[in-house]
């Protein structure tokens, strides 16, 4: 019988039992409900030309609808290819490009698929599922007829390392999984399970939706997932089972929600390593310990921990009823059963590098063994680390952090090393009091991991960050670290250092204030300093008094600063006198001390009959080299920015430094247009805007770093304040647009 026989059978024989329940409305579908409905959302497919064999692009978040959509297209031998809700248009045109469907299913075609697959090309058909005929009579001889060898799917794997490649998964391969999940967990017609999770992965539908229906059981279907909504459902429908990733169980836990679940026959956890910690939290709270359990895109579901027996922290348990598990040369584990895929779809080389000779498919995971015949993966062999001809396996450099109890997430990657061939580098998220270490963090940890793990293993640099990057089902995209490790490589850190406005303070305590705060400065390479004497009374009248040469204090205390510190820094406009003129000058000066270029701000103060004019609009530019490669350092008080950053991008710079003063009135035009030149001229933007007011105008007092596509990655108001910013000089340099900045730090 395949898989759709079965559980068609299971609603004509009890077609009165509850088979879906709609978490918002509470309304429940019966199996004759459910067999109707599928068959006329079959026909509906059949009215536009699908037909057995053909591939289906399905991308549809979790409804009835959605699940009645799947069992419609199996239904009639077609071909389900599952595509991520959020896939952006590069990686939706992917498996459109490779998988070839002839029509799609979506619930929202036109807030996504609509705008992200271009209507002329021949496979983008963007059509809403849609019910045929409420009695498609003709067509019931033609469902649930397909073979066990038919294609059922076309999985794309997650592409955590490399572009996605389509898993080709026979009806039995899916009947075979689910019924493996059937006979392990002890699944029967008394079972509902809350369904949280996304419908386009193997183990929303896979394990969650084929499990319930091959068992003949029922199923609550939220449409996102909220801790909240799952107790509510576990309660008001008298679920018993709750399948879940580790994030879901870590935000149950967090929002104090795991003791509601105590009530559950089983939780289950998969699809990414369950944090032992988390395990502990869920025994404890949830009164029972949860089962993980281990599968794949290509295989469905391979090991679990048991129902009935010890279920171990750190273990994907047993292998499954018909599933046969080995482990070949360094731990690389191989697998074999009914439930492995066919191959990768169009990739037969990828195909006979996927299997052994004698038939086992490389899992590409590494794993242990152990006499009781528990399973427990040490990591991706793709995600091995060699570092000075030592094996290191990120899994259990993780697992040694992670036993600091102010560590909340941690993933381990291997960088490219001169020396050591990679260095062993750590990401971690904080919490509770190492949080607020500051610089004391990386001693804290790696004397907390010394006596758990050999010299070789530990870390050689930490990153902290407040949240690592996943996938969907909560896989940590590895790939995506590594390549910001190496980008931010090439960055250089900025500092905008922002003072605030003070219409009592001298220009001397301005001066030692800014000049104390560039020196305490560290971990900076340049630091942009906006304004030192245009604040309150710092008028024009105060300007002309307070006027004096390159080498008066102002500038000695900033090249003071500079060297104390130990990097560039370009220190704002202050008033300066040269041969009788004065003007509103700004200076950058290396780390050595020395200045290494100045630029005016306004090319002239004109004084007339000794009494100050208004402010006569201005511009000037210097390009220089500095940490952020050929800069452009440029003033402008009037609308010519075009004109202004094109003599920027035609001299070569990938940096533009632009001084401003705006009217506060007018500061979100200035942000706005210093926006739109960062994208057309593909370049990063310092904007520097002071607090205060010129002539009695009051002035603005934000400064923002502006990445090339427009995004503003630092900012700094009116108030005293240190911004930080990553910039890449070297991305512009190479495609005039640059990585955006990984990190914006505020003190």
């Amino acid at each position: 019988m395949t898989l759709t026989a079965a559980w068609s059978a299971h609603w004509r024989a009890a077609p009165e039992d509850v088979v879906l329940v709609d978490a918002d409305t509470g309304r429940t579908y019966d199996g004759a409900e459910v067999e109707r409905r599928s068959a006329a959302m079959a026909a509906g497919l059949h009215d536009r030309g699908i037909r057995h064999g053909d591939r289906v692009l399905f991308s549809c978040g979790p409804s009835i609808d959605t699940v009645l959509a799947y069992v419609a297209i199996l239904r009639l031998g077609a071909v389900v290819v599952p595509a991520n809700t959020a896939y952006t248009a590069g990686e939706l045109a992917h498996i459109v490009g490779d998988a070839r469907p002839v029509l799609a299913v979506v619930d929202d075609p036109e807030g996504w698929l609509g705008d992200q697959v271009p209507r002329e090309t021949p496979q983008g058909l963007v059509l809403e599922a849609a019910e045929g005929p409420a009695d498609p009579a003709y067509l019931h001889a033609a469902l649930d007829c397909a073979d066990d060898s038919d294609v059922a799917m076309i999985g794309y794997t997650s592409g955590t390392t490399g572009r996605p490649k389509g898993a080709v998964l026979e009806h039995r391969s899916l009947r075979a999984g689910a019924e493996a999940l059937v006979e392990a967990w002890e699944w029967s017609v008394d079972d509902r399970l809350v369904h949280a999770l996304p419908m386009f992965h193997m183990h929303g539908l896979g394990a969650a939706i084929n499990g319930t229906l091959t068992a003949g059981a029922s199923m609550v279907v939220l449409p996102r997932f909220d801790p909240d909504a799952v107790v509510e459902a576990v309660r008001a429908h008298e679920a018993t089972l709750f399948f879940g990733v580790p994030t879901m169980y870590a935000r149950l836990r967090d929002a104090g929600r795991l003791r509601d679940l105590a009530g559950l026959r089983l939780l289950v956890s998969g699809s990414a390593p369950l944090d032992p910690s988390l395990f502990q939290a869920i025994s404890e709270q949830a009164g029972q310990a949860p089962i993980e359990r281990y599968g794949m895109t290509e295989t469905v579901m391979l090991t679990s921990n048991p129902v009935r027996g010890e279920r171990r922290a750190g273990s994907v348990g047993v292998p499954l009823p018909g599933v046969r598990v080995r482990l070949g040369d360094g731990g690389a584990v191989q697998v074999n059963g009914s439930n492995v895929f066919r191959g990768y779809w169009d990739r037969p080389d990828a195909t006979r590098e996927a299997f052994t000779t004698d038939g086992w498919f490389r899992t590409g995971d590494i794993g242990e063994l152990d006499d009781d015949g528990y399973l427990r993966l040490v990591g991706r062999a793709s995600d091995l680390i060699i570092t000075g001809g030592y094996n290191v396996y990120p899994r259990e450099v993780e697992d040694a952090i992670l036993t600091h109890p102010g560590v909340a997430d941690v993933a381990v990657v291997g960088v490219p090393d001169d020396t050591w061939g990679e260095r062993v580098i750590a990401f971690v998220v904080t919490r509770g009091d190492l949080a607020s270490e500051g610089a004391e963090v990386e001693a804290a940890l790696g004397a907390h991991i010394e006596p758990l793990l050999a010299p070789y293993k530990r870390p050689r640099a930490w990153s902290l960050v407040t949240e690592l990057p996943r996938n969907a089902m909560g896989k940590v995209l590895r790939t995506a670290l590594t390549v910001g490790w190496e980008r931010m490589a090439g960055m250089t850190r900025v500092a905008l250092v922002q003072l605030d406005s003070s219409d009592s303070e001298t220009p001397e305590v301005r001066v030692e204030r800014a000049a104390g705060l560039v020196a305490g400065l560290r971990d900076v390479e340049l630091a942009v300093l906006p304004e030192l004497w245009s604040v309150g009374a710092f008028d024009l009248a105060r300007a002309k008094e307070h006027a004096e040469p390159l080498d008066g204090p102002v500038v000695t205390r900033m090249r003071d600063a500079a060297r104390t510190a130990g990097i560039w820094l370009h220190a704002g406009s202050f008033p300066e006198l040269d041969r009788g003129h004065r003007y509103n000058t700004s200076v950058i000066v290396d780390p050595s001390g020395d200045v290494v270029a100045t630029y005016r701000k306004q090319h002239l103060f004109g004084w007339e009959d000794g009494e100050p004019s208004v402010m006569t609009a201005g511009e000037s530019l210097v390009v220089l080299p500095t940490p952020l490669g050929a800069t452009g350092l440029a003033t402008c008080y009037d609308l010519r920015f075009p004109e202004l950053f094109r003599r920027l991008v035609d001299s070569g710079t990938e940096t533009f430094l632009l001084a401003s003063g705006w009217p506060k009135a007018r500061i979100e035009h200035w942000v706005v247009l210093t926006r739109a030149r960062a994208i057309e001229d593909q370049a990063w933007v310092i904007a520097c805007n002071s607090a205060g007011n010129h002539a009695g105008v009051a002035m603005g007092g934000r400064s923002v770093v502006v990445d090339p596509q427009g995004v503003v990655v630092a900012e700094a108001g009116e108030a005293e304040e240190i911004l930080y910013a990553d910039v890449d000089p070297a991305a512009v340099r190479e495609w005039r647009m640059a990585f955006p900045a990984l990190a914006d730090r505020r003190l």
